[in-house]
């Protein structure tokens, strides 16, 4: 019985630490705020369409036994996504508390299918983390399904720490310490199980649980956001640029987490003796500028066909490449390692895809996904980074193949696909929106906001038509020089594309006397400016 009672008393005693030591002794005594509920505005802008309207409530205070049914009570229970609840988004507020209840809390929220925030000035440390994981919107046909949806708002703050037991003074036997680790040692391992039930990478939620009880690990990053599954605020829709910094930065992010390895600079680390393999994003997007075929030529090709057997890339695509592979290895063996090789390469196959195919400067093969979007995907060379259990070295080309939502969609929710030699949709790897996805996976929130507009602006700069590696004439380089002309040019080529499927004789005529007028301008900015637009607009009419 004594064993019985001792580790009944240490699970009443278990918390998740708070700011300090101190805090958590605070938290046992009376003076603690216990937890409380309250219905309030929405206090943020801009949610998704599964919140908006609904109504919310702000939760706030140490979490103590009984506070699951004191929820519930107020809030109700949800039989199905139909259902209205006093509470369809929770802003919590609370320094921590008891673990145990905690999780019971996670898992109402998450069946009950309420979505967690922690807003501006808000913290969210410790058991009150664990609560906010559990944040859900009714998804599925029948919006019966639970689908994760938990908030940040990169002015919160939102901490994790290990559980541990908290022991009041006194003489304990070997056995009562030897139960004490044992005891945190399950907690611990409970929390990891959680942590997978919401498909949290385990070499992330390792650091999740911070072993110094005077320490958080703090979600303040990109890559702690993506990978912890955040839905990160932001003030305006903000789209990734088609850019080799973008969309490399995607692909590298990706690569590393899908390997297990995290993609912030100040932990990469060269993992394989590969020539083209990149573990610092800088040099990563170097190559990219450089658009160089590497390798064997054979088994550049080859890879090649073995990544596209894996994506959902259009199938006429895949099979002209099997059909066309020896044609392909002769290309690539001939302009191997010369700049703008690669580019080339994806110009002579594109020539042949037809005008649903383009090949963008510097080393990108961008085709139109579908006939009902306007979204576009992307493919080219990945940073190849190995993990820890595979090869050292490798002598075959790794790719990415990204497709971007259409530009209509809001980008502070709409997602994208992606997929990697070295990570795979399966991982579920893609939690943030692309625009958030291509910053430096070492990116501080506290940063999106201006991160996002300074991003824009660099990736104007890699935006060029992908003739550009071949600009002969003064007007063309002007052109290339140009970010606004760029964006002309791309426009008026993806506009002429589509009006060749329903017009090619006029199309063609009009695409003519574009470039016959551009030329005339010289180096005359405001001259060419004029000249596409006037040209855009004729292909609209066509």
């Amino acid at each position: 019985m004594r064993h019985q009672y001792f580790g009944e008393l240490m699970l009443r005693q278990i918390l998740f630490a708070g700011f300090a030591l101190l805090v958590t002794l605070l938290l046992l005594t009376k003076s603690a705020v216990a937890l409380e509920v309250n219905s309030t505005r929405a206090k943020e802008t801009g949610l998704p369409q599964e919140l908006d309207g609904f109504n919310t409530c702000v939760v706030r205070g140490a979490i103590e036994a009984g506070d699951l049914e004191k929820l519930e009570k107020y809030i109700g229970k949800r039989d199905s996504g139909m259902s209205r609840l006093r509470c369809e988004l929770v802003y919590l507020n609370s320094e921590g508390g008891n673990f145990s209840e905690a999780v019971k809390i996670m898992d109402y929220f998450f069946t009950s299918m309420i979505a967690t925030s922690v807003e501006a000035g808000a913290t969210c440390y410790s058991a009150c983390a664990v609560m906010w994981l559990g944040g859900s919107v009714p998804d599925g046909h029948n919006l019966d399904n639970p689908h994760a949806f938990r908030r940040l708002n990169p002015k919160g703050v939102l901490g994790f720490h290990a559980p541990y037991v908290l022991l009041s003074d006194g003489r304990y036997s070997n056995y009562d310490v030897m139960m004490n680790g044992t005891l945190s040692f399950k907690i611990a391992q409970e929390l990891l199980v959680r942590f997978q039930d919401h498909r949290i990478p385990m070499w992330f939620a390792s650091k999740l649980l911070h072993p110094d009880p005077e320490a958080f690990y703090v979600i303040e990053t990109i890559e702690d956001a993506n990978l912890i599954g955040a839905s990160v605020v932001t003030e305006k829709p903000n789209a990734p640029v088609e850019s080799s910094r973008s969309l490399g930065t995607i692909c590298f992010n990706l690569s590393h987490w899908g390997k297990n390895r995290s993609a912030r600079d100040s932990t990469n680390k060269k993992f394989s003796n590969n020539e083209s393999t990149y573990s610092h994003l800088d040099d990563y997007i170097r190559f990219l500028d450089k658009s160089i075929i590497t390798g064997v030529s054979t088994k550049y090709v080859s890879g090649l066909e073995s990544f596209l057997k894996t994506t959902a890339v259009k199938r006429s695509f895949r099979n002209w490449i099997e059909d066309h592979a020896s044609d392909l290895i002769d290309f690539a063996e001939n302009a191997s390692q010369s700049p703008g090789s690669l580019l080339k390469f994806w110009q002579q196959i594109s020539r042949q895809l037809g005008p649903d195919f383009a090949a963008v400067a510097p080393s990108f093969l961008r085709w139109k996904t579908d006939d009902y979007s306007q979204s576009y995907s992307y493919l080219f060379p990945s940073p190849g980074i190995v993990g820890a259990h595979d090869e050292n070295i490798r002598d075959r080309p790794e790719w990415c193949a990204i497709t971007l939502p259409p530009a209509e969609d809001d980008a502070r929710f709409s997602s994208l696909y992606a997929v990697g030699t070295e990570f795979d949709p399966m991982q579920e790897l893609i939690r943030l929106p692309a625009a958030l996805l291509a910053l430096p996976a070492d990116t501080k929130l506290i940063d999106v906001e201006s991160k996002l507009q300074a991003e824009e602006k660099i990736a104007l700069a890699y935006t060029r038509p992908g003739w550009c590696v071949n600009a002969g004439n003064e007007t063309e380089r002007k052109i290339c020089e140009d970010a606004e002309l760029s964006g002309l040019d791309l426009q008026f080529e993806r506009d002429f594309a589509t009006k060749k499927l329903t017009a090619k004789v006029a199309a063609t005529l009009s695409g003519r006397e574009m470039i016959k007028q551009r030329n005339k301008c010289g180096s005359n900015v405001e001259c060419m400016r004029r000249v596409y637009k006037v040209a855009i607009e004729s292909l609209g009419r066509l």
